[in-house]
């Protein structure tokens, strides 16, 4: 996108987006009130922007801007069908302000490509920020499996999981996959092997340290999330960027794993009996085993909804409630867990809550998305567009326990990865 030569914002409104977009990681510490404050004043500075200057392209972000309203009106008009047709209840409720107050991230994404563009080479504080912070909290997160504690003396809420300066919620490990890879790809991309002989070295070290430190957490499905990022950018790493001896790091990386599982108990916990469980129910043929656990009884929770709501779903965010409903048609065994508000999985999330007309439509989308960038960065070989595609593509594998798509942690940080992968598009 070419920006007019009128598009001049002084140096105060220039400071204002390189603070609001540097204090992204910081809001996501602080709580999701603080994110959607952030996510507003971006949007609100892009629309004065657009409006002062004229000069966004509309045409160039035709076909973005079709696809997300055209979710955003299904989300919307399903959220009214379900209200009215089907429950006869009132027009507005929760479900439908959700859907409508998606609206924020849109803009959000059309904002972030606009600034970061406008910012140039000046987004790179930004980034240089991220970078500041993501290696706090990774400082933070070695020294509470160490000693109990944060650096701000915050017990533990779990002995096998690590919260660090997000409280009672175990996020961490997210929010390092969500900022982490980005970071890296923004290293990859900026330090240069003409400054520092062993830059490659920091580079490689770095990604490295990025699934180490959420294995560390605890978070098991993120670690596995990790490590499939961190395979498929050391591949490209490899492929375009330097040769690397990957058997090597490889090796390195996984001797620093088994290392930390036989040095920490805590973890050795948190793992080893994973692996065990699943062990045991496949050789004895346990299905209780299985049937106990918490995301299968998600799962099959999310598959009976879906199944008696095949077309529409129940709504957007209307999950706890059917699931409310069904208790008393559900096994005892189940009754052990409380109805939660999505069944952390993204394909029965989707289908339980907008039915097959709305995964369709979302995963098409999604599709169309993932093959162009990727075409783009085949081009480009940009890093940090790898990376926020890669995070995107996450949402997309079968069977891995995510949370919820539309939650605002989940949907803040997937449409920052989202947008940063398109803002490198030709």
């Amino acid at each position: 996108m070419q920006f007019s030569e009128s598009f001049k914002l002084n140096i105060i409104d220039k400071y204002i987006i390189i603070v609001l977009y540097s204090f992204l990681p910081i809001s996501f510490i602080i709580g999701n009130a603080v994110i959607n404050f952030n996510i507003i004043l971006i949007d609100i500075l892009f629309i004065y922007s657009i409006l002062k200057f004229k000069n966004f392209n509309f045409q160039y972000y035709r076909k973005d801007i079709f696809f997300l309203l055209i979710i955003l009106l299904y989300l919307s008009a399903n959220s009214i069908y379900q209200n009215i047709i089907i429950k006869n209840n009132q027009f507005i409720d929760d479900g439908l302000i959700r859907s409508l107050g998606l609206i924020r991230y849109i803009l959000f994404y059309l904002s972030t490509i606009y600034f970061l563009k406008f910012l140039g080479k000046n987004k790179n504080k930004i980034f240089n920020f991220w970078t500041i912070i993501l290696l706090i909290v990774i400082f933070d997160i070695f020294y509470e499996r160490l000693l109990g504690k944060n650096i701000l003396n915050n017990i533990s809420p779990s002995s096998e999981r690590i919260a660090s300066f997000f409280g009672d919620e175990l996020i961490v490990g997210y929010f390092i996959l969500g900022f982490g890879f980005i970071c890296t790809s923004y290293l990859i991309e900026n330090i240069s092997l003409k400054k520092f002989k062993y830059s490659d070295y920091i580079k490689i070290l770095f990604l490295i340290l990025i699934p180490i430190t959420i294995f560390i957490t605890g978070e098991r499905s993120n670690f596995i999330k990790s490590i499939i990022l961190f395979l498929f950018i050391l591949f490209f790493f490899d492929k375009y960027k330097l040769k690397i001896n990957l058997k090597k790091f490889l090796s390195i990386f996984l001797l620093i794993l088994a290392s930390l599982i036989f040095l920490s108990e805590n973890l050795k916990t948190r793992y080893l009996t994973l692996f065990n469980e699943v062990q045991n129910a496949y050789e004895v043929k346990d299905e209780n085993l299985l049937k106990k656990s918490k995301h299968f009884y998600n799962y099959k929770m999310g598959y009976d909804i879906f199944l008696e709501n095949k077309l529409f779903g129940v709504g957007n965010k209307k999950f706890r409630e059917a699931c409310l409903d069904k208790k008393d048609q559900i096994d005892e065994i189940y009754f052990m867990f409380g109805c939660t508000t999505h069944p952390h999985q993204t394909y029965l999330e989707i289908l339980s809550e907008n039915g097959l007309i709305g995964f369709i439509l979302i995963f098409s989308i999604s599709i169309i998305f993932i093959r162009n960038t990727f075409k783009n960065f085949l081009i480009n070989k940009n890093f940090i567009q790898l990376s926020g595609l890669l995070f995107f593509v996450l949402l997309w594998i079968p069977f891995l326990p995510y949370g919820s798509l539309f939650s605002t942690t989940s949907f803040s940080l997937t449409i920052i990865n989202i947008s940063l992968a398109r803002l490198y598009n030709n």
